[in-house]
């Protein structure tokens, strides 16, 4: 190879090389960690300042649930644009030059080649001799807009990737939010600590998918960082993409911090999620056989129609043969082909909803085969799912249909729970402690008849412990302990032991 046509194509030869690390750094490990060194050690600096903008990223980062932090990948971005940028302009100037050189045809050799009536096309089509002014200006139009375009286009499209992910994570959310719940509702009515529960349903993400993603990293901050549930779930309601979850872990952790009864809490959310997917599953269902409707008559009777038209015309006036086979083997597979892209851009917001009340149905099979004991919570659970659920629906029938009938009715007020100080300790919720020690005589409990409360600290003792029998076995308004066990029945008074 002559020196001169070497050096000619060198700077191109450095382009490819300044890309090549780029372009395999998502296969190659070792091409990953130089772009991120080189892209700190330029960049890190500059991505580091705190604005209103970043913060933007920063939020779309843990939205995407992107791995990386946002000085790395912010850094990365910059130098993947420039990059971009510069060998987009020496691929510039190249494909300027090589334009020039295909175009670079005399005018006589065109018109001998066209026909006599075009040959005035072949002063049009060749290029004139550029000095070397204009020669220059044509390369530097071609190298500046192919870079500029290559660096924004780059720069643009990996932040529009993040929206594209955290919109993606959004809809999967939505979709498996509704048996996500269920879970959560079965699990807590069988005596599960709520951070129990917390983990078992992110070890469950093959089956709950990103809602157990999303519960998996209130699991880590609570077990690798101190935080408390109530502080991770309000981080959660702050990252998440989805709408429905983050107003379901902002309503749950005013829940837990307030000291209302989790299971009804749950059990209206399961309910008010289950009928959405319902109401969502019947829109689905119109608006497909809208679309039936439609393309019977565009694209089944509309063609048979045309067709029937065309052949009586060639029968009678001309061939219309021709036009039939374009419009048999050409018109109406495109058409249905673009027809059936339509359809699944309009309806891939309503396609999870049929899912996600499929789950929801099998979730509410698991709960109500749940049940709970005499005492209210039921047998502790195990780390598994199907084995809490299990193990809890075998406690009396009869007891669990009562505790079941009477828990929808008996819900703690704010004026029980503002009546004693331990039931807005989050103790009471099992991931701080469970709590040891009778029950204050002074709590307020539902009797047998779920229209009529009966004070117990007005009672004689004897009248006091047969109120406590009766009230346990149909189950207290408060949650049960983490530990499982009943505290009425645990520690009882010795007046309440003497004949009356």
């Amino acid at each position: 190879m002559p020196a001169a046509q070497f050096l000619s194509l060198l700077p191109l030869v450095l382009a490819v090389l300044l890309v090549l690390p780029v372009v395999l750094s998502p296969v190659s490990r070792a091409a990953d960690l130089l772009v991120s060194r080189v892209a700190l050690s330029v960049f890190g600096f500059y991505v580091a300042n705190e604005n209103p903008r970043r913060r933007g990223q920063r939020n779309q980062l843990r939205a995407a649930h992107v791995s990386v932090t946002h000085r790395v990948y912010a850094s990365r971005t910059l130098l993947m644009a420039g990059v971009f940028g510069v060998a987009g302009s020496v691929f510039g100037v190249y494909l300027a030059a090589a334009a020039l050189d295909t175009l670079a045809v005399q005018s006589e050799t065109i018109r001998e080649v066209l026909p006599a009536p075009l040959g005035f096309l072949g002063g049009l089509t060749s290029i004139r001799a550029l000095s070397l002014h204009d020669l220059f200006l044509a390369l530097l139009l071609s190298s500046a807009t192919l870079g500029t375009l290559l660096a924004l286009g780059v720069y643009w499209g990996r932040w529009y990737v993040l929206t594209e992910r955290a919109r993606t994570r959004s809809s999967e959310i939505e979709a498996t939010l509704p048996r996500t719940v269920a879970f959560v509702f079965a699990l807590s009515r069988s005596g599960m600590p709520f951070p129990k529960v917390l983990e078992t349903l992110a070890r469950n993400e093959a089956i709950y998918g990103e809602a157990a993603r999303e519960v998996g990293i209130v699991v880590r901050d609570m077990d690798a960082f101190g935080t408390d549930v109530l502080t991770a779930l309000q981080s959660m309601a702050t990252r998440t993409p989805s709408p429905s979850l983050e107003e379901f872990a902002e309503n749950l952790a005013s829940v837990l911090g307030s000291g209302r009864n989790l299971s009804s809490f749950l059990q209206e959310q399961y309910e008010r999620f289950q009928a959405e997917a319902e109401a969502q599953q019947q829109q689905y269902l119109d608006l497909l056989s809208t679309f039936a409707e439609v393309y019977v008559t565009v694209l089944v009777a509309g063609p048979l129609f045309f067709i029937t038209v065309l052949v009586v015309i060639g029968l009678v006036l001309a061939d219309t043969l021709t036009l039939i086979r374009v419009v048999g083997y050409v018109g109406i597979p495109l058409a249905s082909f673009g027809f059936v892209v339509y359809i699944d851009s309009i309806t891939e917001s309503l396609r999870g909803a049929t899912v996600a009340d499929d789950g929801a149905d099998t979730a509410s099979d698991s709960v109500r085969r749940i049940g709970t004991s005499a005492d209210g919570g039921g047998p502790p659970a195990t780390s598994e799912a199907t084995r809490g659920a299990r193990t809890a629906s075998d406690s009396p029938p009869s007891t669990a249909s009562a505790r079941f009938a009477t828990g929808s009715s008996a819900r703690s007020t704010p004026s029980d729970a503002s009546r004693s100080p331990r039931s807005r300790s989050p103790s009471r919720w099992g991931w701080s402690g469970s709590r040891s020690g009778p029950r204050s005589p002074r709590t307020r409990r539902y009797s047998a008849s779920p229209t009529r409360r009966t004070n117990t600290s007005s009672r004689p003792q004897s009248a006091r412990s047969s109120s406590s029998r009766r009230s346990t076995s149909f189950g207290s308004v408060e949650s049960a302990p983490s530990s499982g066990a009943c505290p009425t029945s645990s520690t009882a008074s010795p007046a309440s032991t003497r004949p009356a």
